[in-house]
């Protein structure tokens, strides 16, 4: 079972403040990584590690996700994980129907410091029939006047209308994800 996990680190004796992430991608629980980067705090990467890689293809693929997906995946981790603490985790697992499929979604769980898991949820990438519902709901929709208000010129209406969350990096890092193939 392959896995990728983000783990926040924090240099000195500070767990409360976060310095950097170290990403590592795993063949089995239990394994050594076989490829391990560090994230600092402005989402720059830089590799620790690709000796136990079995080949350039591997690594290639690797470093190529994590160019695009590195600020996707820093903010899933933060929108799970509300607080700054070395020690929290995030797992990614790429997930299929059976055995033999190819991944068509991302299980990500979300570790305390001791390693009990906080919470898990599966995703997989938006079809286009949720992308244009959101498209349609992001652009407003009925715009609606509250009663006793009179539009003044050069004022824009209120929207009244479900909350949106700003779910797309969601679905962009779960694509990613599994076109890397991990």
């Amino acid at each position: 079972m392959r896995f990728m996990k983000v783990m926040a680190q924090s240099e000195g004796e500070c767990t409360n403040r976060v310095d950097g992430h170290i990403v590592g991608f795993y063949e089995d629980v239990g394994s050594v990584p076989v490829y391990r980067a560090s994230i600092d705090r402005f989402y720059n990467v830089q590799r620790l590690d690709a000796e136990h890689a079995g080949n350039q293809d591997i690594v290639a693929r690797i470093e190529t996700f994590m160019s695009t997906a590195t600020v996707d995946m820093m903010r899933m981790f933060h929108w799970n994980h509300r607080t700054e603490a070395s020690g929290q985790s995030m797992e990614l697992i790429a997930e299929g129907e059976g055995c033999e499929t190819e991944a068509t979604r991302v299980r990500f769980r979300f570790l305390s410091p001791e390693g009990e898991m906080k919470s898990e949820m599966t995703l997989s990438s938006e079809t286009d029939i949720e992308k244009t519902r959101r498209v349609e709901l992001e652009n407003g929709g009925v715009k609606v006047v509250a009663k006793g208000k009179k539009k003044r010129r050069g004022q824009k209406t209120a929207s009244v209308g479900p909350a949106i969350q700003d779910t797309v990096f969601m679905d962009r890092l779960c694509k990613t994800y599994l076109a890397s193939g991990w």
